[in-house]
C-alpha cells in the first residue's frame, strides 16, 4: 500500500519533517505533530504596520502615553529633587532682589527698576513653568487637562519672553550709559524707564497668549491629542514657528551679544586711554621736578636762590631803567618768600641813589 500525500520541508531549522495521509486509519501520527497541528499560531502583522500601540494606549504615541516607567525610582527622586532645588532657587532669589529693592531705598535707581522686572519675570517662571514642566516630565503625560494646559503655556511663554526683553533693555541701557555717559543719563527718565518696561510686558503679551487660547478655533479644531501639552500653531505651522523662534529669541539673543562686544570694546579703549594718560602725567612731572631742579642748582648750587644781595648787585649794574623792568627773575619753589620780601626791586635803588 503506497503513501499518498505531500512533504513538507523546513531546511532552515534542520528538521525534516514528512507527513503522510495513510489509507489506513490505525497508522500512529507522532505526538509531537499532533501538538503542532493542534496548535492556533498568531497570524504575523505585515511589514510596515502602525506600532504606536506599544506604549499602551491607541494613538498616543510614545509622548502621549504613561512613560514614567522609563525611569527608574533613584532617577525620579533625582529629576524631582533637582528640579525641586532649581525652581526654590530661582523663587526665593528674586524674592529677595524685589524685596531689597522694595525696602532700600538707595537701591530704587533707574536701571535697577529694569532688574526689578527681570526678577518678576523670572519669579513667575520658577513659580509656574518649572514646577508644572517637572511634573509633566515625571508622569509621562500632562493630567490637568486642555485649559489648564493652555494657561500654563501662555504664562511661561509670556513670562519668557518678557524675561528675554527685560535682558535687552538691559543691554541698552549699559550701552548708552558707556558710549553717551552725559547726554543719556541726563534723558534717562523713571518715566522713560517704565515705558520700555511696560513695552517688555505689553509685546510678550500680544505675542503669544491670544494665540495659544485662539488658534484651535482659527483651525477649526484642536489637535493635540489628550495626554499632552504643546502649542498647536507651532507643531501645524511651520512659517510661524520660524517666525516667534527668531523674534522672540535669536534677534535678541543677536542685539545683546553685538551690545555687549560694543560695551567690551568701549570699555578696553578707555583703558588704553586712561593707561596713556597716567604716562603722560607722569613724564610731565618728572620734567618739572628736573627743570626745577636745574633752576635751584644755578642760583646755589644747594636747591636754593642764591644771596638776594647778589641779585641787587647783579641789577645795579644796568644804567637803564626800563631794561630792567624787561628782566624776568627766575622763580623756584624752593625760595623763602620771607627773603624774597626783603628785596627791593632795582628801580626803587635808583630813585633812592
Amino acid at each position: 500500500m503506497g503513501p499518498r500525500g505531500r512533504r513538507m520541508m523546513n531546511e532552515k531549522g534542520g528538521i525534516r519533517v514528512n507527513m503522510v495521509e495513510s489509507e489506513c486509519n490505525d497508522v500512529e501520527v507522532p505526538w509531537s505533530m499532533e501538538l503542532m497541528s493542534s496548535t492556533s499560531w498568531p497570524e504575523q502583522e505585515p511589514m510596515g504596520q502602525n506600532y504606536s500601540n506599544i506604549s499602551g494606549e491607541e494613538g498616543g504615541g510614545v509622548s502621549g502615553a504613561n512613560t514614567s516607567h522609563i525611569y527608574t525610582t533613584v532617577e525620579t527622586v533625582m529629576i524631582a529633587l533637582v528640579a525641586g532645588a532649581m525652581s526654590i532657587l530661582t523663587v526665593g532669589g528674586n524674592v529677595m532682589v524685589m524685596v531689597s529693592f522694595k525696602i532700600d531705598k538707595q537701591l530704587q535707581t533707574i536701571s535697577n527698576y529694569f532688574l526689578f522686572s527681570l526678577a518678576v519675570a523670572d519669579f513667575a517662571v520658577g513659580l509656574i513653568s518649572m514646577p508644572l514642566f517637572t511634573v509633566y516630565l515625571l508622569v509621562g503625560r500632562w493630567p490637568f487637562g486642555p485649559i489648564i494646559c493652555d494657561t500654563w503655556l501662555a504664562l511661561d511663554y509670556l513670562a519668557s519672553n518678557a524675561s528675554v526683553l527685560n535682558l535687552l533693555i538691559i543691554s541698552f541701557d549699559r550701552y548708552f550709559s558707556v558710549t553717551r555717559p552725559l547726554t543719556y543719563r541726563a534723558r534717562r527718565t523713571t518715566k522713560r524707564a517704565a515705558v520700555m518696561i511696560a513695552s517688555a510686558w505689553l509685546i510678550s503679551l500680544v505675542l503669544w497668549p491670544p494665540w495659544i487660547y485662539s488658534w484651535p478655533y482659527i483651525e477649526g479644531k484642536r489637535t493635540v491629542p489628550e495626554g499632552q501639552c504643546y502649542i498647536q500653531f507651532l507643531e501645524t505651522n511651520m512659517y510661524i514657528t520660524v517666525g516667534t523662534a527668531i523674534a522672540a529669541f535669536y534677534f535678541p539673543v543677536s542685539v545683546m551679544i553685538a551690545l555687549y562686544y560694543k560695551i567690551w570694546r568701549e570699555t578696553k579703549k578707555r583703558q588704553k586711554e586712561f593707561s596713556q594718560l597716567q604716562a603722560d602725567q607722569r613724564d610731565s612731572s618728572r620734567r618739572s621736578n628736573s627743570s626745577d631742579e636745574a633752576v635751584g642748582g644755578g642760583g646755589g648750587g644747594g636747591g636754593e636762590v642764591g644771596d638776594p644781595e647778589d641779585w641787587k648787585r647783579a641789577r645795579s649794574e644796568s644804567s637803564n631803567p626800563d631794561e630792567i623792568d624787561s628782566v624776568i627773575l627766575p622763580t623756584s619753589l624752593s625760595i623763602d618768600p620771607k627773603r624774597l620780601a626783603k628785596v627791593k626791586s632795582p628801580r626803587d635803588e635808583l630813585r633812592q641813589t
